[in-house]
């Protein structure tokens, strides 16, 4: 396939500065400035998920209410056993928790359970949460869909796996390979959201061979929007054109434009910051930017794991777990953030896991 280097567009920085030329394909270091020109002030602003803080935050209370724990002052005055203690009070929790939620299905008749359908691909369509999930808020309007779901759940025969044990995986490794797995997830919500808010562009932010960022160019692409990356890299190879290796040629086969930070001014000014100052620049020359957050990480992004566990809950009640009737435990990654454990917690408080 051949690419001119016309498919790409050139950028120019955000703060003040001639345009850089550099060779095919184009990129700009974000913070290219003439001489004697200054730095963006500060504005280092927290990005976390205010959703996730308050499913743990509640969780939390109920707790710390059940089992009697406080905060302690000193080592010395801690419960002899804290860790039996708070396991005692989860299992009340979830007990009571499942119950509620027969009582509600009672009520109501019954919930009318989700047959795990989707529309087709590249077409927006209504929301409506499980029944589990519905106290939460805001509840999203819409989504996009730009995943092949549902992902399959495959037994897993990991050799020394103690005696009575059996392991299942989730394949969300399997939903595109443009969109880098489970990060699909984020950005059905995340774009549809940014379709309704009239946007003709979004923004995101990662490090300079990002995922997230891939998967952001190419849902951006889909959609009928412009993406723009701000990228972080070493302060050595800032001023230089940082190549077509791996994610950095998918999001330029897309047409994303690309700025360049170091690491130190990522540390510096913060995410939240880099990102306004693009904002305040795309605004001015007329566009219509959306902003999402480093990871996809809100409160918006969390409901893709919440179908993530309801397309759980479906497969196994419609026998397609390869073999699964139920799980006891549910493990995942969180180093991303804890948009994906919250979900799950309120689904295990849901069907008593």
């Amino acid at each position: 396939m051949a690419v001119s280097p016309s498919s790409f567009h050139p950028l120019v920085s955000i703060v003040a500065g001639p345009p850089r030329s550099l060779s095919f394909p184009r990129t700009h270091n974000l913070f290219y400035k003439t001489p004697g020109s200054n730095r963006p002030p500060p504005h280092i602003s927290a990005g976390s998920s205010e959703f996730s803080r308050q499913v743990f935050k509640k969780l939390g209370r109920e707790i710390e209410a059940e089992s009697g724990l406080k905060s302690c002052p000193s080592p010395n005055k801690s419960p002899r056993n804290p860790v039996s203690l708070v396991e005692r009070a989860v299992r009340r929790l979830t007990v009571r928790a499942a119950t509620s939620s027969m009582e509600l299905s009672t009520k109501t008749g019954g919930e009318v359970e989700h047959d795990g359908k989707r529309p087709p691909m590249f077409k927006e369509e209504s929301y409506s949460p499980p029944s589990w999930a519905a106290h939460l808020h805001p509840i999203p309007p819409s989504f996009f869909s730009l995943g092949l779901f549902p992902t399959p759940i495959h037994r897993w025969d990991l050799p020394g796996l103690a005696p009575g044990t059996e392991l299942w995986v989730k394949r969300d490794d399997l939903t595109g390979m443009q969109l880098s797995g489970n990060k699909v997830r984020k950005l059905e919500f995340l774009m549809s959201d940014a379709k309704a808010k009239g946007a003709d562009c979004v923004i995101t932010i990662g490090g300079v061979q990002s995922n997230h960022c891939r998967a952001t160019a190419v849902a951006a692409r889909y959609c009928g929007l412009d993406s723009y990356l701000i990228l972080r890299t070493s302060r050595t190879v800032v001023d230089e054109d940082p190549g077509l290796a791996g994610n950095l040629l998918v999001e330029r086969l897309v047409g994303a434009h690309i700025d360049l930070v170091t690491k130190e001014e990522y540390v510096q000014y913060g995410s939240k910051a880099l990102g306004d100052m693009l904002l305040k620049r795309l605004r001015a020359e007329g566009r219509k930017p959306y902003l999402i957050p480093v990871g996809g990480s809100n409160t918006l992004g969390s409901w893709g794991y919440i179908e993530g566990v309801r397309e759980i809950e479906t497969q196994l009640r419609q026998g397609n777990a390869d073999g699964a009737t139920h799980f006891d435990d549910i493990v995942m990654a969180c180093g991303r953030f804890v948009g994906l454990p919250a979900p799950c917690l309120t689904f295990a408080l849901h069907i008593g896991l």
